[in-house]
């Protein structure tokens, strides 16, 4: 990192970062939930105003269960897949460890964190993606490698998280894993290579969204016998290392296209392959931050050439806002016209204090340890053993 951009950050930490304490008097609770959200419903990326129609794609890959924490209990926390992005982010908050919220979440991320329950009620029109980045010229669409039909996941896409066009149809594909209802999971690399396989040198510049669970608790392979006898640990790091090579592979496809593609890569939220004192391995109900501390990547292929040794790391604490504001900035202005492009988005994207929300309580990391705040706004101290992160 350059020490323009170690200046940017440091300076972004110190006047972009939401106090924790904000609103807090003496003798009071050093944070305040009703202060955190009322900063946050302030907070709202800039509209782009592109000069022209954009020459790029932008695919979002959204990876259901890939948290640090499960990458780190799978011996994959230093895995050669996140060497091939351009910038990687390890403090990302998913806020929640839940595939609805945090897919509603991502696709609300033009604007600050909201209040769980708040995220089932419509939200401004400037906070939805999808509106943001088809006003820019790109055309949304959207893949999955599962049906959408468990729970109200197709309506949190759609409905809640604003992103309008129906999931291409994928059917035909075999099934690489059984889902816990029995339904198909389709491979990575077949799912994501037949949308590509549609696009031409002269597709109109796409948005998609791309939604895997091939990591997903209680997932098994179509072939597998005896596959209940598997230990999670053994299956979750032989279908993250398949996962990791089907991405790459895809990229690879990308690359030899020559079309110029923004990937930005996301966790939905972590698996809890291993618990702890409070939380046991496989339940998720408080947003712990071994459970929803998530990689965030980006790669810009057939631009840039790519860092030598690896992507640039930044460790500064982000949420969903961080990828609307950097989309932004990228539907402004594009990334292959410099490298400038980047690392101004880069330097100057907005921070955000760890607030992890299940609506029944929010965990917090203030002055360096973690404390659960109930409805009621009683505050506990959690030991997690997490390492806190500055």
């Amino acid at each position: 990192m350059t020490r323009m951009m170690k200046l940017a950050l440091s300076l972004i930490l110190v006047l972009a970062f939401v106090p924790v304490n904000a609103g807090a008097t003496e003798g009071e609770n050093s944070f305040s939930p009703n202060a955190f959200f009322a900063a946050e419903k302030g907070r709202i990326v800039p509209t782009p105003h592109p000069s022209g129609t954009p020459d790029f794609d932008i695919i979002i890959l959204h990876v259901c269960s890939l948290g640090w924490d499960d990458l780190d209990a799978a011996g994959l926390r230093d895995t050669p897949f996140f060497r091939q992005f351009d910038y990687l982010f390890t403090n990302f908050n998913s806020v929640t460890g839940h595939s609805g919220p945090s897919v509603i979440r991502l696709l609300r991320g033009a604007c600050g964190q909201q209040r769980h329950g708040d995220i089932y009620n419509p939200a401004p029109e400037g906070c939805y993606l999808h509106n943001m980045l088809t006003s820019a010229g790109f055309i949304p669409a959207t893949l999955l490698n599962h049906n959408g039909k468990y729970g109200t996941f197709l309506d949190d896409i759609s409905r809640l998280g604003g992103w309008k066009p129906a999931p291409m149809n994928v059917v035909e594909l075999p099934a690489e894993e059984i889902f816990f209802d029995n339904s198909p999971i389709y491979d990575d690399f077949s799912t994501l290579d037949l949308w590509a396989h549609q696009r031409t040198a002269t597709s109109p510049p796409t948005a998609l969204y791309y939604n895997t669970i091939s990591l997903h608790d209680g997932t098994h392979d179509a072939d597998a016998e005896k596959w209940w006898k598997i230990k999670r640990e053994n299956h979750y790091a032989t279908a993250a290392v398949r996962l990791f090579k089907d991405l790459t592979r895809f990229m690879d496809t990308l690359e030899r296209s020559g079309r110029k593609t923004v990937v930005i890569l996301a966790g939905e939220h972590g698996m809890a392959l291993r618990g702890d004192a409070l939380e046991a391995a496989g339940d998720r109900e408080i947003p712990l931050p071994r459970i929803t501390r998530v990689p965030f990547a980006i790669r810009l292929i057939n631009g840039q050439k790519r860092l030598p040794g690896g992507p640039m790391v930044v460790d500064a604490p982000v949420t969903h806002l961080a990828i609307g504001y950097i989309l932004s900035r990228f539907a402004d202005t594009s990334p292959f016209t410099g490298d400038e492009v980047i690392e101004q988005a880069v330097a100057t994207v907005p921070l955000t204090p760890f607030v992890a929300d299940n609506g029944e309580g929010l965990v917090v990391l203030e002055e360096g340890h973690y404390f659960l705040y109930d409805k009621n706004g009683k505050k506990t101290a959690l030991e997690t053993g997490d390492e806190p992160i500055h």
